[in-house]
């Protein structure tokens, strides 16, 4: 309780300045690493050595550490990597493990420049998310999810010489997003995620910015915005 209160304090001000949250997310991920290593047979206390590990990795990666990111978030997927072996159809493990593969795959697009290996981990993390899906066919989060993370697929597809899959994998993105979106009660986000994606997907000229027009109005109506 003592961990879980401190990560949450500490997460307060960690998007608005990181640098006084990163120590404390460590002081805190060494408490979470003894609770753990004195209850192994402990999921929970595994799991929240993992959360932490995930923060730390956040936290690095807004500094422009991208290698102690990188390490952090491979760490942190540790313990879900062996709970889905030990258990394939393990949904939490398969989740956890498919935000840890699409954290590592931001950290080596954005910052580690490293697309081949961008690539990889935007896959896993699309097999993972259609496990997930096929389990849950109705749970539009993972949908939303599998839209966006296609996006990245494509754009890193495109990166390493494979247009044809980049724009297969590009078309899949925009036909989920626009289903989610077109769904009865779809919210704020699910309407938005298909805008966004139609105006900047890759590649370029698969982009409808006409298209997107309905959707990004709808979007801002629902938040209350006004739009010209």
């Amino acid at each position: 309780g003592r961990i879980i209160l401190e990560m949450k304090l500490a997460d307060l001000t960690a998007y608005e300045d990181p640098s006084p949250s990163l120590p404390r997310f460590k002081a805190i991920y060494a408490d979470a690493q003894e609770l753990a290593r004195a209850n192994p047979t402990d999921s929970s206390a595994r799991s929240l050595a993992a959360i932490l590990l995930d923060k730390i990795a956040n936290a690095q990666s807004l500094l422009g550490d991208g290698k102690g990111a990188l390490e952090s978030y491979k760490q942190g997927i540790i313990p879900a990597e062996e709970a889905l072996r030990a258990d394939p159809t393990n949904g939490k493990a398969q989740y956890n493990l498919m935000v840890g593969y699409k954290n590592l795959g931001d950290v080596y697009y954005y910052q580690i420049k490293d697309m081949p290996e961008a690539l990889k981990c935007f896959r896993r993390a699309i097999e993972l998310l259609e496990a997930l899906i096929q389990a849950d066919p109705k749970n539009v989060v993972n949908r939303l999810r599998l839209a966006d993370t296609l996006s990245y697929v494509a754009s890193a597809e495109l990166e390493t010489g494979k247009p044809v899959e980049a724009r297969r994998d590009a078309k899949r993105s925009l036909e989920i997003a626009k289903q989610v979106a077109d769904l009865p009660d779809a919210n704020h986000d699910q309407i938005y995620n298909y805008a966004w994606l139609a105006v900047t997907m890759d590649p370029a000229d698969l982009r409808d910015s006409k298209a997107a027009l309905p959707y990004a109005k709808r979007a801002a109506e629902l938040r209350g915005d006004a739009l010209s």
